[in-house]
């Protein structure tokens, strides 16, 4: 672990924003480096699986902020119900 432990924060953005900025500030308040979409986003556009993967794959810990939208379930995962 580095001096600054690696958090990923994922959540869906649109909607939970003020929530994404709150856990932002508390992770460098506590003395690790956030890693979010915001942060490797091409400008508009919708960031692939494998590439969030890659990004989730270091972090020391990954927190998953979740309400009602639930955000995007890729295709080839198992157990997914089309809507």
């Amino acid at each position: 672990m580095a001096d600054h432990p690696d958090v990923f924060i994922s959540s869906t953005i649109e909607d939970l924003q003020p929530f994404r900025e709150a856990a932002e500030k508390a992770a460098i308040r506590a003395g690790f480096h956030p890693v979010m979409m915001e942060y490797f986003l091409p400008g508009g556009g919708r960031v692939p699986y494998k590439r969030c993967m890659d990004e989730v794959d270091p972090c020391d810990v990954l927190v998953v902020i979740v309400a009602p939208r639930y955000g995007w379930i890729p295709e080839d995962q198992p157990g997914r119900k089309d809507r």
